[in-house]
């Protein structure tokens, strides 16, 4: 990245939303931005990242309704048997603003850790659809009556 010329009025100040003590000048940032903004934020930490560490780190999470200085970072909490990776994103663990995890097939709740309605055995491939008239036992697919 090219960072030998610095604009007339540019301050060391970053805008770093408390996530790094230091930042620098980029001349790359600087154009891309229109000439607005050429600061890029080093070792971003509390699992930010982006030239602001404005973002979470793959596989954390924040509230968006609160400022981005009073919440850290959380660290995604889904299934391990129930949850899918993204496919447009990979190494995201969950939405990035809510924490709700993408679950595979049958699969359901915010954190992909139960069956939906109708499907049973949640395992490696998700949940199983059940082969009753009406509803099965989420844990074993046997049949219930009503």
């Amino acid at each position: 990245s090219r960072s030998l010329y610095v604009p007339f009025g540019f301050t060391a100040a970053c805008k770093c939303n408390g996530h790094a003590d230091t930042c620098h000048f980029d001349m790359d940032a600087w154009l891309a931005s229109g000439n607005r903004s050429g600061g890029v934020c080093d070792n971003c930490q509390h699992n930010t990242e982006g030239q602001h560490c404005q973002r979470c780190k793959a596989g954390f999470y924040r509230d968006l309704r609160r400022p981005p200085l009073s919440s850290l970072p959380t660290a995604c909490a889904c299934h391990p048997l129930g949850s899918a990776s993204l496919p447009l994103a990979p190494g995201a663990f969950c939405d990035p603003s809510t924490g709700d995890c993408p679950c595979k097939a049958g699969v359901a709740g915010p954190r992909c850790d139960r069956c939906l309605p109708g499907y049973w055995g949640l395992g490696p491939h998700g949940c199983r659809p059940c082969h009753c008239a009406r509803r099965c036992d989420p844990l074993t697919g046997d049949c219930l009556s009503g």
